[in-house]
């Protein structure tokens, strides 16, 4: 399959990714602006840690509601460093097995405002899952489900300059005991 015709990035139908094959890092040979991954197999894939990571012209990702990641626990930043990223379908990722979720959209300019559904009730920690995003200006996080044993928000929203409010309604962070930095550079 060619990688690279027109910068964008389509994996056949019936490719199986495997464990240590989801970081499109190590096969890029020039910057990726789209993936699709309709169709694709990740029925074994446990990790898509970094998969994306610094690719700064990414916009879209096509094919998030067609791929199983239920088997994934590690999230950790799948997203990070995509700063042209506009997809908006974030809620049609299984996370449900997720352990770490850390820096998964660092850097992501999710313009406006974010109303996140995520299964996240295995993760502890969610340290700078948001961070440096300068579009966003509301973020509701009472649709997602989080751990109760939850323990660190470390930087969650650091440098979110126009972010003007954070929801988290109904979510119990009684047992939280570390969120250093959670607000540092948030202006409003």
């Amino acid at each position: 399959y060619d990688l690279w015709r027109n910068h964008l990035l389509q994996l056949k139908q019936g490719f199986k990714l495997f464990k240590d094959d989801v970081s499109f890092r190590k096969y890029k040979k020039a910057t990726i602006a789209n993936v699709d991954l309709t169709n694709n197999d990740f029925s074994k894939v446990v990790s898509v840690q970094s998969m994306f990571e610094g690719d700064s012209m990414l916009t879209d990702v096509y094919g998030l509601d067609t791929i199983s990641t239920y088997n994934v626990t590690n999230f950790m930043n799948m997203f990070k460093g995509c700063t042209s990223l506009v997809t908006d379908a974030w809620n049609l990722l299984d996370t449900s097995k997720a352990t770490c979720t850390a820096n998964m959209f660092d850097g992501v300019q999710i313009p406006g405002e974010l109303n996140l559904g995520l299964d996240l009730t295995y993760v502890t920690a969610i340290e700078g899952m948001f961070s440096n995003n300068s579009a966003l200006t509301k973020l509701d996080l009472s649709n997602t489900h989080l751990n109760q044993r939850l323990v660190g928000m470390d930087e969650l929203v650091k440098n979110d300059t126009n972010l003007t409010s954070i929801s988290f309604r109904g979510l119990n962070l009684q047992g939280v005991v570390s969120a250093t930095d959670t607000f540092e550079g948030c202006n409003n």
